[in-house]
């Protein structure tokens, strides 16, 4: 393929995660329906997660040794692991008790609910240096 496959994945992770902590905050006026829906986007993207991650990761391992652009590679990664973290976190605090089949979900714990809103923020801030990669820095555009 000619053209890098992580800005084309990574929209998955981002979509499910950012829907996962709007349902979690939505769960706390609908309870049970809002928060199963929240523990399947959150299984989804952390799923999805890994592949954009290797597929990152194949992205980076192109860019050319001591390339300028690398500390910010660095520095997206890092915001982006700890957003996967605490979405991962927060996932599995809540496995205990949701019906996956049924629909239904019991409140997570309040850590659970924290580790998803924490991990939008980072997700925010990494999606943000990712964007400057490719839109500023021109990370995987060819040049004609």
């Amino acid at each position: 393929m000619s053209h890098p496959l992580h800005p084309a994945v990574v929209h998955f992770p981002i979509a499910t995660w950012s829907l996962a902590s709007v349902a979690d905050i939505a769960g706390l006026w609908w309870h049970g329906p809002a928060f199963a829906f929240a523990a399947w986007l959150l299984l989804v993207g952390t799923a999805m997660a890994l592949v954009a991650a290797a597929t990152g990761m194949a992205q980076f391992l192109q860019l050319p040794t001591n390339d300028v652009r690398g500390d910010l590679v660095m520095r997206h990664m890092s915001l982006v692991l700890v957003a996967f973290a605490c979405y991962a976190t927060s996932l599995l605090l809540r496995m205990h008790g949701v019906d996956w089949q049924g629909g239904t979900a019991p409140a997570p714990a309040p850590w659970a609910v924290g580790a998803s809103i924490v991990g939008f923020v980072f997700l925010l801030l990494g999606g943000y240096q990712g964007g400057q990669l490719v839109y500023r820095h021109r990370v995987g555009i060819e040049r004609s």
